[in-house]
């Protein structure tokens, strides 16, 4: 499951909330005791949907068998075990322009 960076930041910012929340309605020492477990989810948070989620030669999250074969093995920028570098198709997996060119290229032979 890979996660956007829109949706980390909302959860960071869910959690400082409710930090502030705890801090207001039960006081500092609970307070301390909360930033421990923040951190260690802020560290986890970074961790979900890394670029080394799919297995050496299986497609990424978001990428189907027939994608990973017709394009991506062959693409430059597919970076082999740690991912694709295309900046597109990192923020939306399956949305890059050899993958649309080949989709297109595949309806244009099946008309």
């Amino acid at each position: 499951m890979a996660l956007l960076q829109e949706e980390k930041e909302l959860v960071a910012r869910g959690l400082q909330l409710y930090a502030q929340m705890v801090g207001s309605q039960y006081g500092p020492q609970e307070m301390q005791a909360l930033v421990p477990v923040i951190k260690g989810i802020l560290k986890k948070l970074d961790q979900v949907g890394g670029s080394a989620g799919a297995a050496p030669g299986q497609p990424p999250h978001g990428i189907t068998p027939e994608w990973f074969e017709q394009v991506c093995s062959s693409c430059p920028k597919a970076g082999g075990a740690s991912g694709c570098q295309d900046p597109v198709t990192v923020k939306f997996p399956g949305k890059c322009d050899p993958i649309l060119r080949w989709e297109r290229n595949q309806r244009i032979s099946e008309a």
